[in-house]
Protein backbone atom coordinates (compact mmCIF):
# COMPACT_ATOMS: atom_id res chain seq x y z
CA UNK A 1 0.00 0.00 0.00
CA UNK A 2 1.30 3.28 -1.24
CA UNK A 3 0.58 6.19 0.83
CA UNK A 4 1.93 9.74 1.69
CA UNK A 5 3.22 9.55 5.41
CA UNK A 6 3.65 13.26 6.75
CA UNK A 7 6.06 13.63 9.64
CA UNK A 8 7.23 17.62 10.04
CA UNK A 9 7.83 18.95 6.29
CA UNK A 10 9.04 14.98 5.26
CA UNK A 11 6.78 13.74 3.05
CA UNK A 12 7.35 9.60 1.42
CA UNK A 13 5.14 7.50 -0.45
CA UNK A 14 4.99 3.39 0.22
CA UNK A 15 3.45 1.19 -2.56
CA UNK A 16 0.08 0.27 -2.71
CA UNK A 17 -0.13 -2.86 -4.04
CA UNK A 18 -3.71 -2.06 -5.58
CA UNK A 19 -4.45 -3.34 -9.41
CA UNK A 20 -5.21 -0.53 -11.53
CA UNK A 21 -8.53 -0.49 -12.92
CA UNK A 22 -7.85 0.97 -16.12
CA UNK A 23 -5.00 -0.71 -16.88
CA UNK A 24 -4.50 -3.90 -14.67
CA UNK A 25 -1.13 -3.05 -13.53
CA UNK A 26 0.25 -3.17 -10.05
CA UNK A 27 2.08 0.02 -10.36
CA UNK A 28 -0.31 2.42 -8.34
CA UNK A 29 0.79 4.75 -5.66
CA UNK A 30 -1.57 6.34 -3.07
CA UNK A 31 -1.13 10.15 -2.34
CA UNK A 32 -3.29 12.38 0.20
CA UNK A 33 -5.48 14.58 -1.20
CA UNK A 34 -6.73 17.67 -0.12
CA UNK A 35 -10.35 18.24 -1.93
CA UNK A 36 -13.42 21.02 -1.76
CA UNK A 37 -16.87 19.95 -2.65
CA UNK A 38 -19.94 21.54 -1.94
CA UNK A 39 -22.67 21.01 0.19
CA UNK A 40 -26.16 22.24 0.92
CA UNK A 41 -28.28 24.51 -0.82
CA UNK A 42 -29.42 28.13 -1.16
CA UNK A 43 -27.91 30.47 1.69
CA UNK A 44 -27.38 27.07 3.86
CA UNK A 45 -24.47 25.83 0.89
CA UNK A 46 -20.86 25.72 2.19
CA UNK A 47 -17.63 24.43 0.75
CA UNK A 48 -16.42 21.39 2.82
CA UNK A 49 -12.48 20.15 2.93
CA UNK A 50 -11.40 16.52 3.42
CA UNK A 51 -8.24 14.66 2.77
CA UNK A 52 -8.36 11.93 0.82
CA UNK A 53 -6.56 9.16 -0.80
CA UNK A 54 -5.25 9.34 -4.37
CA UNK A 55 -4.46 6.63 -6.23
CA UNK A 56 -2.08 7.33 -9.44
CA UNK A 57 -1.15 4.82 -11.57
CA UNK A 58 2.49 5.15 -13.05
CA UNK A 59 1.65 2.81 -15.60
CA UNK A 60 -1.23 4.83 -17.18
CA UNK A 61 -1.42 7.97 -15.02
CA UNK A 62 -4.93 7.49 -14.15
CA UNK A 63 -5.85 9.18 -11.09
CA UNK A 64 -9.05 8.22 -8.86
CA UNK A 65 -10.64 7.80 -5.35
CA UNK A 66 -12.15 4.86 -4.10
CA UNK A 67 -14.71 4.16 -1.48
CA UNK A 68 -12.95 5.36 1.25
CA UNK A 69 -12.79 8.92 -0.18
CA UNK A 70 -16.31 8.68 0.37
CA UNK A 71 -16.35 7.38 3.41
CA UNK A 72 -14.07 10.62 4.67
CA UNK A 73 -16.19 13.24 2.63
CA UNK A 74 -19.89 11.59 4.80
CA UNK A 75 -17.65 12.30 7.99
CA UNK A 76 -16.68 15.80 6.75
CA UNK A 77 -20.19 16.37 6.42
CA UNK A 78 -21.34 14.41 9.65
CA UNK A 79 -18.42 16.69 11.28
CA UNK A 80 -19.81 20.46 9.85
CA UNK A 81 -23.60 18.99 10.65
CA UNK A 82 -22.07 17.94 14.65
CA UNK A 83 -23.49 14.60 13.77
CA UNK A 84 -22.73 11.16 14.95
CA UNK A 85 -20.64 9.13 12.29
CA UNK A 86 -21.20 6.18 11.14
CA UNK A 87 -18.54 4.61 12.47
CA UNK A 88 -19.53 6.08 16.01
CA UNK A 89 -23.17 5.26 15.15
CA UNK A 90 -22.13 1.64 14.93
CA UNK A 91 -19.98 1.83 18.30
CA UNK A 92 -22.86 2.75 20.28
CA UNK A 93 -25.25 -0.35 19.33
CA UNK A 94 -21.57 -2.69 19.51
CA UNK A 95 -20.66 -1.03 23.11
CA UNK A 96 -24.19 -2.43 24.09
CA UNK A 97 -23.17 -5.79 22.53
CA UNK A 98 -26.36 -5.54 20.73
CA UNK A 99 -27.41 -7.00 16.75
CA UNK A 100 -29.03 -4.11 14.68
CA UNK A 101 -32.06 -5.92 14.61
CA UNK A 102 -31.91 -6.41 18.32
CA UNK A 103 -31.05 -2.37 18.76
CA UNK A 104 -34.20 -2.06 16.49
CA UNK A 105 -36.61 -3.78 18.30
CA UNK A 106 -35.35 -2.11 21.85
CA UNK A 107 -35.23 1.54 20.23
CA UNK A 108 -38.02 1.40 17.50
CA UNK A 109 -35.56 2.32 14.92
CA UNK A 110 -36.20 0.96 11.74
CA UNK A 111 -33.55 -1.39 10.61
CA UNK A 112 -33.41 -0.61 7.12
CA UNK A 113 -32.62 3.34 8.33
CA UNK A 114 -29.91 2.38 11.11
CA UNK A 115 -28.63 -0.06 8.43
CA UNK A 116 -27.93 3.20 5.78
CA UNK A 117 -26.73 5.78 8.75
CA UNK A 118 -24.43 3.09 9.43
CA UNK A 119 -23.09 2.53 6.35
CA UNK A 120 -22.87 6.46 5.35
CA UNK A 121 -25.62 6.43 2.89
CA UNK A 122 -28.35 8.39 4.87
CA UNK A 123 -27.63 11.29 7.40
CA UNK A 124 -30.01 11.13 10.54
CA UNK A 125 -31.69 13.80 11.71
CA UNK A 126 -30.71 16.41 14.74
CA UNK A 127 -33.63 14.66 16.75
CA UNK A 128 -32.44 10.97 15.77
CA UNK A 129 -28.90 12.09 16.43
CA UNK A 130 -29.29 13.38 19.99
CA UNK A 131 -31.73 10.24 20.76
CA UNK A 132 -28.84 7.57 19.44
CA UNK A 133 -26.36 10.03 22.14
CA UNK A 134 -28.75 9.61 24.72
CA UNK A 135 -28.79 5.80 23.75
CA UNK A 136 -25.08 5.35 24.25
CA UNK A 137 -25.33 5.17 28.29
CA UNK A 138 -26.26 2.22 29.56
CA UNK A 139 -28.82 3.14 31.95
CA UNK A 140 -30.84 5.40 29.37
CA UNK A 141 -30.94 2.08 26.83
CA UNK A 142 -32.10 0.11 29.69
CA UNK A 143 -34.51 2.31 30.45
CA UNK A 144 -35.83 1.75 26.85
CA UNK A 145 -35.25 -1.54 26.73
CA UNK A 146 -37.87 -1.80 29.77
CA UNK A 147 -40.60 0.01 27.68
CA UNK A 148 -40.58 3.32 28.65
CA UNK A 149 -39.76 3.80 32.88
CA UNK A 150 -41.83 0.85 33.76
CA UNK A 151 -43.94 -0.01 37.02
CA UNK A 152 -40.90 -0.21 39.54
CA UNK A 153 -40.72 3.99 38.82
CA UNK A 154 -42.40 6.25 41.09
CA UNK A 155 -44.89 8.35 40.03
CA UNK A 156 -44.49 12.40 40.09
CA UNK A 157 -46.01 13.19 43.58
CA UNK A 158 -49.78 14.63 42.57
CA UNK A 159 -49.77 12.24 39.71
CA UNK A 160 -51.04 8.76 38.97
CA UNK A 161 -49.47 5.47 39.01
CA UNK A 162 -47.47 4.40 35.83
CA UNK A 163 -50.46 1.07 35.33
CA UNK A 164 -53.04 4.19 35.27
CA UNK A 165 -51.48 6.13 32.65
CA UNK A 166 -51.80 2.78 30.74
CA UNK A 167 -55.07 2.32 30.79
CA UNK A 168 -55.31 5.95 29.90
CA UNK A 169 -53.44 5.40 26.24
CA UNK A 170 -56.32 4.08 24.50
CA UNK A 171 -57.63 5.52 21.64
CA UNK A 172 -61.26 6.82 22.15
CA UNK A 173 -63.48 7.65 19.32
CA UNK A 174 -66.58 8.81 21.13
CA UNK A 175 -69.00 7.30 18.75
CA UNK A 176 -71.17 5.16 20.22
CA UNK A 177 -72.40 1.52 18.52
CA UNK A 178 -76.08 3.49 17.22
CA UNK A 179 -74.24 6.11 14.94
CA UNK A 180 -72.09 3.02 13.28
CA UNK A 181 -74.28 2.72 10.50
CA UNK A 182 -74.55 6.57 9.62
CA UNK A 183 -70.88 6.65 9.36
CA UNK A 184 -70.68 3.80 7.24
CA UNK A 185 -72.53 5.80 4.63
CA UNK A 186 -70.99 8.89 4.73
CA UNK A 187 -69.19 9.79 1.49
CA UNK A 188 -66.84 12.64 0.31
CA UNK A 189 -68.06 14.40 -2.56
CA UNK A 190 -65.91 16.75 -4.48
CA UNK A 191 -66.80 20.52 -5.10
CA UNK A 192 -69.28 20.65 -8.65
Amino acid sequence: MMTDLFRGNERRQESSGLMCPSCEEFQVTTTNAHIEFPFGVGEAAVTLVAVVPLHVCAACDLEYFDDSAERIKHEAVCAHLSLLTPTRIQGIRKKHDLSRTEFCRITKIGEATLARWERGELLQSAGYDRYLRLLEDPQILARVRTGGWGEAEEAAPGSPEPSRLRARRRFRSGVNSASYPERLAFQVRGRG
